[in-house]
């Protein structure tokens, strides 16, 4: 599956990017807490509206989310991956956020059987790529914060992922063998038939192939140096609330760091 681009939806630029370095121990789901969404009209249409409200009306740096699933089970790039967030305030910096384009009322508020295959796909292009750690919490939102967001069949999915090894489970995925195609200098159609073989004989799990491969890429990031550690986390995760629907006079956590900036359309 391939996570749609960002300029798919939206001509925008951020006004400033904040960068995570390494990879992060928590994930969070959330949902955008619409009754209903138009009939007939695209879904990007409602990101564009996120992403309006967000930067316009709370004044934010860009939409506050990583990405978003779509009920087909399209993933869309909102902020991405190695971006701080603006989605669940005191964890920007060590979190990111998936967005669940589910609605609060009616067949909407269902998440779909390929909603789940995506979201599961996002999980695990996130630790092949080194943005989480293989042991990520996922949480939802409501979790660290006073508020009804994911809502109740977005929570069952936290359920469900924390409760299933979502890491091994699966194919070795178009996106998963591009990731690697630069580390193993092979095609990727090649790298999907040589290790799913591998993986349906037994041989190896998803997972073992992520990491092995992993090694090899820090093998060579390091120049055959010191070990490398390989998924260092935050020191001092922290822990305050979340800020998508914020009381009185709290602000959002989500300004440019003092003398580092990406100047806006960078």
């Amino acid at each position: 599956m391939t996570i749609n681009p960002r300029k798919s939806w939206t001509n925008r630029a951020p006004r400033f990017v904040n960068r995570i370095e390494g990879a992060v121990t928590d994930v969070f789901f959330h949902y955008p807490a619409d009754k209903s969404f138009p009939a007939g009209r695209p879904l990007e249409d409602k990101l564009r509206g996120y992403q309006d409200f967000h930067m316009d009306g709370r004044g934010w740096s860009d939409t506050a989310y990583t990405h978003a699933v779509f009920p087909n089970g399209e993933l869309f790039e909102l902020r991405g991956w190695g971006v701080e967030g603006g989605h669940t305030f005191g964890h920007n910096k060590t979190s990111y956020a998936l967005l669940f384009m589910v609605t609060t009322q009616g067949p909407g508020s269902k998440v779909t059987p390929e909603m789940r295959a995506g979201a599961q796909e996002w999980l695990q292009v996130g630790v092949a790529e080194g943005y989480l750690t293989p042991q990520v919490n996922i949480r939802g939102h409501k979790e660290v914060r006073g508020t009804q967001c994911p809502g109740p069949e977005v929570m069952k999915e936290v359920e469900y992922f924390r409760s299933v090894d979502w890491l091994s489970a699966g194919e070795v995925s178009d996106e998963l063998a591009r990731s690697y195609q630069a580390i193993l200098g092979i095609e990727p159609t090649e790298f999907a038939q040589t290790w799913q073989r591998k993986i349906n004989s037994g041989e190896l799990t998803l997972n073992d192939v992520r990491w092995e491969l992993h090694f090899v890429s820090l093998r060579e990031e390091a120049d055959e140096g010191p070990p490398v550690e390989l998924h260092p986390g935050p020191e001092d995760p922290l822990t305050e609330d979340d800020l998508l629907q914020p009381p009185d006079g709290e602000l959002e956590e989500d300004k440019p760091k003092k003398g580092k900036k990406t100047p806006k359309g960078s």
